[in-house]
């Protein structure tokens, strides 16, 4: 039963690049998630004062999100003290800044 939920879960996941309307910009995908009401409202607000959307606002917290990690793994990585190429920095500055 589980394993046919995850295989499910797996076919609806499209791939990177793929829309689910025709008409969406390209790389994104239309899902559907379920959040706290306040959180809800928070990002409505945000949304609201920076004259965007709510989806606008979540990107962003994922992105930050995803940044957030990738620093993470680098501090960690870094302070086994061995210096870094300039290809180990090239790749650190396109995940933290695109």
């Amino acid at each position: 039963m589980k394993k046919e939920k995850a295989a499910k879960r797996a076919k609806a996941v499209r791939p990177r690049g793929r829309t689910s309307k025709p008409d969406a910009p390209a790389g994104v995908a239309k899902i559907s998630v379920s959040v706290p009401f306040d959180e809800l409202e928070w990002a409505k607000e945000k949304a609201g004062r920076e004259g965007s959307t709510v989806s606008a606002v979540i990107a962003d917290a994922l992105r930050e999100r995803r940044q957030t990690e990738a620093w993470n793994e680098f501090m960690t990585w870094a302070l086994d003290g061995r210096p870094l190429s300039p290809e180990e920095i090239a790749a650190a500055e396109t995940e933290l800044w695109g």
